[in-house]
């Protein structure tokens, strides 16, 4: 047989926040939306030289994560950007494409 022990007025209270807002603070929340765009991108290059491209060129803000590591330099960077502009402005300065 199973006891439910959860309280059940937990959600009943007047002016307390919903579950969701609980879980994740007002700042984590908007943190979370600002990045509207954001890419996988696999490479050799070392961190230091995307980052630096990306304070000298981006207008917005971005953020940069490993995502995965390959081999001993191959490596996949989670690029999350806040302006669609600076994503597409990176993509054509590193796709290698011309």
């Amino acid at each position: 047989m199973f006891w439910d022990r959860r309280k059940k007025d937990r959600r009943e209270k007047k002016g307390k926040e919903t579950p969701d807002e609980e879980r994740r603070g007002k700042e984590e929340k908007s943190e979370r939306r600002r990045w509207t765009c954001g890419i996988l991108y696999k490479t050799s290059i070392p961190v230091t030289e995307i980052e630096a491209w990306l304070e000298a060129n981006a207008d917005g803000q971005w953020a940069v994560g490993l995502d995965s590591f390959e081999d001993g330099l191959i490596k996949v960077l989670k690029i999350m950007f806040e302006d669609q502009d600076d994503k597409e402005a990176f993509v054509a300065a590193f796709s290698g494409r011309r």
